[in-house]
């Protein structure tokens, strides 16, 4: 009887290891939008895009910019997919912008006030695939 259990626990361990691997296997994936109107404008704009595979190490980037000057009034809200050396505000102090610059290395890292939901989301299906895993499992090994 404990074999068994052990058994059906091994293979829905090695299931949700290999579903997790298949997940994050394409690279870094940021949500995507620019707006210059809102946060809220940009999320309504929003997808998810995979950062590209070429060598140089990205990061997601949720990025608020201002400026302000001659012919230069405008206020851009973005998320995006970038390279690591592109966390700085180097080219905003260059340009005369003012940066509000946020970059993290993390899956979909760069939401704004969806990362609960998406998390909760995530959680309540982590535990639905596990249960039906389980049930299936005790269908075929019972």
């Amino acid at each position: 009887m404990a074999w068994k259990y052990q058994h059906r626990l091994s293979l829905i361990t090695i299931f949700l290891l290999w579903f997790r691997a298949v997940s994050f296997s394409e690279g870094l994936r940021c949500y995507w939008c620019v707006s210059y109107i809102s946060w809220e404008h940009c999320d309504q704009k929003i997808s998810i895009k995979v950062c590209p595979d070429d060598g140089q190490t990205y990061v997601c980037t949720k990025d608020h910019e201002k400026a302000n000057g001659r012919n230069k009034n405008r206020t851009a809200f973005l998320k995006y997919c970038g390279p690591t050396e592109g966390c700085t505000n180097k080219h905003c102090l260059i340009e005369g912008f003012e940066c509000d610059r946020h970059c993290c290395h993390n899956d979909l890292c760069n939401a704004a006030t969806t990362t609960k939901e998406a998390l909760v989301c995530e959680s309540i299906a982590m535990f639905l695939l596990t249960w039906t895993i389980v049930n299936i499992a005790n269908t075929f090994y019972g």
